[in-house]
């Protein structure tokens, strides 16, 4: 009879030693993402023998050894691109297989060479909560890593990066920047609004109210060639910005008191200015031609058949002017500025921003949500294809690196940057935008978010 049990009580007796040598054997807990873990990963002294360190776990945990180093994992949240995190945001990631523990690194330098702005080991959960408050403005660069006893992996899919956006003050709309990149000017479209200067190393701002000018609702921006005026459409002028006093210099009053000027642009000898608006009667189309600094109006370009005109944007050469005219408009115009002649350029129906190379060959112009990114070849003055990328419907929402070779566009729920010699999109990254601009250094793009939030967003550009 007892032959006939022995086989089975040996195997309770060693299974009985077996469960207890492994609730002494100081293996780590599941992660349950509690403040301990974040000061080094300690284990919680009730998943241990009485009088057991975590010393003594270490010290069996190196002697067991990991056999490789812990698999596969990936970053998760925030995601890629993501310009409007926390300042203090929760990074998360997906588990490593087999790892004990995890470091996580944030830096403003995509090498982590520099010193980083956050290193904290010992991680034990999948996520960690930042304690130091992010700068606003600045783009960080995160990356986890996994660690065991055999070795260390990186995270799949890094490193990320991030940045949390910039107070702009109320409803901001157009942005531009400076040519020497040191300050962006914000349009506040309130009333009676004003313009927000942002320095763009330290992200210090500045509001200027237009309280006491004539018109409201600061829209669409742009700045001279020698950087020292800032001029600004509104609903029936244009006020003129001195950008180093951060004042007011002066004003143009469009011929029709009735207008809305949308689009505004400055040719690149500096002396005038070039904007979209109407006759003296508020019945005719015209584009008006703008004496600089003294913003007196010298000519009113009338195009045939009465099209509409919003978006502008002037030649690198500055012999002529662009125009986008909307939902409305069958084609858009391109105006010898010379003359004061205009020609239409088929196949450009529902257009909005428009922005033209360096070189002055390629202009792309945006179509809004039913249609693709427009290229035309201005040598020909014909489309010669487009990007699949359904953009915004502001005059602003278009602009293209120093060297010619990406496009930054606004969206209605996301910004793309964009292939121009590929005809491909790179990349759509989180953010309902409004009007965009481009570094002279074409290292970082801007975007002012949709609706009155009031937040200025910087990107990183590849």
């Amino acid at each position: 009879m007892l032959a006939h049990r022995l086989p089975s009580l040996l195997l309770f007796v060693v299974a009985t030693f077996a469960a207890a040598c492994t609730s002494s054997s100081g293996n780590p807990p599941a992660a349950d993402g509690g403040g301990s873990q974040l000061d080094g990963g300690a284990h919680d002294a009730a998943t241990r023998d009485s009088g057991q360190t975590a010393d003594q776990d270490a010290a069996l945990a190196s002697d067991a050894g990991a056999s490789a180093a812990p698999g596969a994992f990936t970053l998760d949240s925030p995601q890629l691109g993501d310009s409007d995190v926390a300042v203090k945001p929760t990074l998360s990631w997906t588990n490593a297989p087999a790892a004990d523990s995890y470091t996580v690194e944030v830096s403003a330098d995509s090498t982590f060479v520099a010193a980083n702005f956050v290193k904290k080991t010992g991680v034990t959960d999948t996520s960690l909560t930042l304690t130091t408050a992010l700068k606003p403005g600045v783009i960080y660069y995160w990356r986890v890593k996994a660690e065991n006893s055999a070795g260390k992996t990186l995270a799949s899919n890094g490193p990320f990066w991030m940045s949390s956006g910039v107070d702009v003050g109320s409803s901001p709309h157009g942005v531009a920047i400076t040519p020497d990149g040191k300050t962006a000017v914000v349009a506040n479209a309130g009333n009676p609004g004003g313009v927000t200067f942002v320095n763009l190393k330290t992200f210090a701002t500045q509001a200027l109210s237009f309280a006491g000018q004539v018109s409201s609702q600061p829209a669409i921006v742009t700045i001279t060639p020698d950087g020292t005026t800032a001029l600004v459409a509104q609903l029936n002028n244009v006020i003129l910005v001195d950008v180093s006093a951060k004042s007011v210099s002066g004003a143009f009053n469009a011929p029709c008191v009735g207008t809305t000027l949308y689009g505004v642009a400055v040719t690149p000898d500096g002396a005038s200015a070039v904007v979209p608006d109407l006759s003296s009667g508020c019945t005719k189309t015209v584009v008006d031609l703008v004496a600089l600094p003294g913003a007196t109006l010298t000519s009113a370009f009338q195009p045939a058949g009465n099209p509409n005109a919003f978006g502008v944007a002037v030649t690198p050469d500055g012999a002529s002017a662009l125009l986008t005219g909307g939902v409305t408009a069958t084609s858009m115009l391109q105006l010898t500025l010379a003359s004061g002649t205009f020609s239409t350029i088929a196949n450009t129906s529902s257009t909005y921003g428009v922005a033209i190379t360096p070189d002055g060959t390629l202009a792309l112009a945006t179509s809004g949500s039913s249609d693709p990114v427009k290229l035309i070849a201005l040598s020909t003055g014909t489309v010669t294809g487009t990007i699949d990328y359904a953009s915004n419907t502001d005059v602003g929402n278009l602009a293209i690196t120093p060297n010619g070779k990406l496009a930054f566009v606004a969206g209605d729920f996301d910004v793309a940057i964009l292939d121009i010699k590929t005809k491909k999109v790179l990349t759509k990254l989180p953010g309902a935008a409004r009007s965009v601009a481009i570094t002279p250094d074409g290292k970082r793009a801007l975007f002012t978010g949709a609706g009155a939030q009031g937040t200025l967003h910087v990107i990183a550009l590849p």
